[in-house]
């Protein structure tokens, strides 16, 4: 049995002092709502006003590659090579 998406999305931590100017996909305005706020996890992003569920993939790709890279976990060209850019987030349906 798996969890309901939006408590996935809750567990799925930040990164603390994630710059959001940095990261290619978000439009302007979620740069600065996200930089306003500076959700603790994606959950919380994803309730941001202004804040698409398509920026909250963003930030989640980014989170989990960086998470990858701290931790030494190849799949970097698992991840470059996929056919879409962006994640399946749990419970989203393309």
């Amino acid at each position: 049995m798996s969890l309901p998406a939006d408590l996935q999305l809750e567990m799925v931590r930040s990164l603390p002092g994630l710059s959001y100017e940095g990261l290619p996909g978000l439009t302007r305005e979620a740069i600065e709502r996200l930089s306003q706020v500076r959700p603790e996890t994606l959950g919380q992003a994803g309730r941001v006003p202004g804040v698409t569920p398509a920026a909250v993939a963003v930030v989640g790709f980014h989170v989990e590659r960086r998470h990858r890279m701290r931790d030494g976990v190849s799949g970097e060209s698992r991840i470059e090579s996929s056919p879409s850019p962006s994640p399946v987030m749990p419970g989203w349906n393309r």
